[in-house]
């Protein structure tokens, strides 16, 4: 395994290069959310897998004792919204799991694929950013 330093919009890869790729409960620290998904979406192979985990619950609780200063206070946890910015960027299949682990404690699983036919789901980002 090899751990890169870079920037989430301008990932460093070639194109359709990774079978899976994982995000740990930091998609509302993206300044850009659409721009880093169509770049996760670039770096996918056909039929790959983005995951997404989450607690919705601990993440709720987060923001409302977030200070009014802090970044977390607007911060976008919705998973709804998080799913649908998926599809925009190309994905399909994009759902949700809710999960429990055997110490009682429950998280959430967003699955989202990359298409086959990826011709199909060109994204101009320019465009969709500024509607």
């Amino acid at each position: 395994m090899e751990i890169f330093e870079g920037n989430l919009s301008h990932l460093p890869f070639p194109s359709h290069i990774f079978d899976r790729v994982f995000v740990c409960g930091n998609y509302y620290k993206w300044n850009n959310p659409l721009h880093v998904l169509v770049e996760t979406y670039r770096i996918l192979a056909p039929g790959g897998m983005m995951v997404t985990t989450l607690d919705i619950s601990a993440l709720q609780k987060e923001k409302k004792k977030a200070s009014p200063r802090s970044p977390m206070k607007t911060a976008n946890i919705d998973p709804v919204a998080y799913m649908h910015s998926l599809e925009t960027a190309g994905f399909a299949d994009v759902n949700i799991c809710y999960l429990s682990h055997a110490n009682n404690l429950s998280y959430q699983a967003i699955f989202a694929y990359a298409r086959i036919d990826r011709e199909a789901t060109h994204l101009n980002i320019e465009e969709e950013t500024t509607r």
